[in-house]
């Protein structure tokens, strides 16, 4: 994320220990750690367990009905002369 290197680390925990002292800065970690753990947990509290898979149980009873409509009808009216059929090979 970052892309630090250790060196680059140890760089800003010194001049944080310099900023802070060493007093607040065990204070400042706690506070910090404690905001991630709740946001980690406000994260994860909003998403499902699992996603929700389709049964038959919550299907409607009017889809159950109601058989589709042939479409094939429809369709012959959009075929281009000189198109190929999606199955013929080209010679």
């Amino acid at each position: 994320m970052f892309d630090l290197s250790p060196i680059q680390v140890l760089i800003v925990l010194a001049i944080a220990l310099v900023v802070f002292g060493p007093k607040r800065l065990p204070e400042m970690a706690r506070g910090i750690g404690k905001g991630l753990r709740e946001f980690k947990e406000g994260i994860t509290a909003d998403e499902p367990a699992a996603p929700r898979t389709r049964t038959g149980d919550d299907v409607p009873p009017a889809a159950l009905e109601s058989p589709a409509e042939p479409v094939d009808e429809d369709l012959d009216g959009l075929i281009v002369p000189g198109d190929q059929h999606p199955g013929s090979s080209r010679d």
